[in-house]
């Protein structure tokens, strides 16, 4: 790091304090999470289920997702998991906790490298956690053609349910709702009120919750967020290295002379911007 105003060092801190709590918050759940996970039954999805039955099959599992992609060396949860359909295209995503927070660690102690961990830490998790929820959802639920585009089919129904609820809305009516449009309405409903709150419109939440069905996890972002002092940027695209390679599962970054390729892949596709940090 190197010296920083006083309005970002407080910034830096808070990120600090955030990042070790967060830290701390996944230990304690993770502990929970698995008790319960593992002497909990599910029912098993029906061979060629309707779209309906499998996101109830899935929705017995969402309370749990979050966390069990921490548990990427724990044998009991992986077999159970299998057990009920998940397979390597979602369970690759899994991730160790503690290599993260280690690769995060080394950043950190860069000299004139500034990261703020909390948003990293928060920026990895999210990233891997969509991705392992979205290919689960899609190996159970399979992919279809809508307008051209090979895509899965909750990111269709999801375009249709907005449209109803859209609808509803204006037309004050009440229709009947399954269990997952309940569930759909609610977080909808979350993420709408946030975009208000940071003076947003609306349809900026329906426009982020679709992208992500669509496979497109724009938190990795956050990772490209850094500011500089004596070094280049492609020096710490180089040290990024190692933490993306933990997280990118897609893509194929075994070694570091196909990184730059991927970097500008990742540029063209997301619309990563390179945004630094105030010193």
């Amino acid at each position: 790091m190197f010296d920083l105003p006083e309005e970002t060092l407080k910034l830096y801190n808070a990120s600090k304090n955030d990042f070790e709590n967060l830290l701390n918050t996944i230990q304690q759940d993770c502990k929970k999470i698995k008790i319960d996970f593992l002497s909990k039954e599910f029912y098993a999805i029906k061979p060629k289920a309707e779209i309906n039955d499998c996101y109830s099959f899935f929705l017995q599992f969402t309370p749990y997702l979050n966390q069990l992609i921490f548990f990427s060396n724990d044998d009991e949860v992986i077999s159970k998991l299998k057990k009920y359909g998940f397979n390597y295209s979602s369970l690759k995503w899994m991730i160790n906790i503690n290599e993260i927070e280690s690769e995060i660690r080394r950043l950190e102690k860069i000299e004139g490298l500034l990261i703020f961990p909390e948003v990293y830490l928060s920026s990895c998790i999210i990233y891997v956690s969509s991705k392992f929820q979205l290919d689960a959802f899609e190996n159970f639920i399979g992919n279809v053609n809508h307008n051209g585009l090979f895509t899965n089919k909750l990111y269709v129904d999801s375009i249709n349910r907005f449209r109803r609820r859209n609808y509803n809305q204006i037309n004050n009516s009440k229709p009947y709702k399954d269990e997952f449009e309940y569930l759909m309405n609610e977080q909808f409903d979350l993420l709408e009120n946030k975009a208000i709150e940071n003076g947003e419109e609306k349809s900026k939440a329906s426009k982020f919750v679709l992208k992500t069905l669509n496979g497109n996890s724009g938190n990795i972002n956050e990772l490209f967020q850094f500011s500089t002092s004596g070094i280049s940027q492609s020096s710490v695209y180089y040290e990024l290295f190692p933490l993306l390679k933990l997280i990118l599962k897609e893509k194929n970054i075994k070694a570091r002379k196909n990184f730059t390729k991927i970097i500008m892949k990742l540029i063209i596709t997301t619309n990563i911007v390179f945004t630094k940090y105030p010193k």
